[in-house]
C-alpha cells in the first residue's frame, strides 16, 4: 500500500513552512547514546506515573473507608424491630376490622 500525504501552504509562509518543513523532514536514527538515554528516561517516567499510581490507589482506598465510616447504616436492635412489627401488626387488625365493618354496613359480608 502507498500512501500519500497533500498539504496546502496557504497563509503564513513561516508557519505553512514550518509545517512543512516537520512532515516532509528525513527521519535520522538515534546512536547508542542517545538510545540509552532515551530508554533511561522513559523508565524514569514509568516509575514515577507508578509510584503515583499507588499513591492514588491508596488514597482512594482511605477515602472510601474514611465516607464509608461517615456513612454507615447502623441496624436496629431486636427491641426496635418488635415494637415495629407489633406497630404494623396493629394497623394490619386496624385496616383489617375497617374493611370488614365496611362490607358489613354496604350489606357484601353474604359472601364470607
Amino acid at each position: 500500500m502507498t500512501r500519500a500525504i497533500v498539504i496546502k501552504a496557504h497563509g503564513d509562509p513561516a508557519i505553512a513552512g514550518a509545517i512543512v518543513d516537520g512532515i516532509t523532514k528525513n527521519i535520522t536514527p538515534l546512536n547508542e547514546d542517545e538510545h540509552a538515554a532515551l530508554r533511561a528516561e522513559l523508565a524514569r517516567l514509568r516509575a514515577k506515573n507508578g509510584v503515583r499510581a499507588y499513591g492514588n490507589s491508596v488514597r482512594y482506598s482511605t477515602a472510601c473507608k474514611a465516607l464509608a465510616a461517615k456513612y454507615e447504616t447502623r441496624p436496629h436492635g431486636r427491641a426496635y424491630r418488635a415494637l415495629l412489627g407489633a406497630y404494623g401488626l396493629m394497623w394490619l387488625f386496624v385496616s383489617e376490622w375497617f374493611r370488614y365493618f365496611s362490607d358489613w354496613n354496604r350489606g357484601q359480608l353474604h359472601g364470607r
